[in-house]
């Protein structure tokens, strides 16, 4: 499955297409090729999966996903204080991304004492639009 992921304000956020990646101004990574996954197997999201089910070879299509279908709404308990000196060896600045309790967390306030992070999928709360095209079933 090739694919351009977009938000709705039209920003592309990923692809597996090098072209449209270059387009979008999105980071250079090591390669870009269809994406290969087995359906119902929960690799993708919901929104994902469930729109690839009866695509033939060479079919393409839009398709809307919102948030329920993809990663889910912001979760308010989520976004938390930490204290200034739980946060070793990260630089801190709003936009930086430090690690707690398993996950990674970009700080979106910083005070004097401590900083405000948020543990949601960068995703969380976002209606995803994905233009797709089935390029082979194995």
């Amino acid at each position: 499955m090739d694919y351009v992921g977009s938000l709705e304000n039209g920003s592309v956020f990923d692809t597996s297409i090098e072209t449209e990646a270059q387009k979008a101004g999105l980071p250079q990574r090591p390669s870009y090729a269809p994406i290969e996954f087995k359906i119902g197997s929960g690799a993708l999201i919901k929104g994902f999966d469930d729109a690839v089910r009866g695509m033939r070879v060479g079919d393409e299509k839009t398709i809307r996903i919102p948030p329920n279908e993809a990663y889910g709404d912001v979760d308010q308990a989520l976004i938390t204080e930490v204290p200034m000196e739980n946060i070793q060896g990260a630089e801190v600045f709003v936009g930086g991304v430090i690690e707690g309790n398993g996950r990674s967390g970009k700080i979106i306030e910083v005070k004097n004492a401590t900083v405000v992070v948020d543990f949601n999928h960068d995703l969380a709360g976002k209606t995803l639009i994905f233009k797709i095209k089935l390029v082979e079933i194995k």
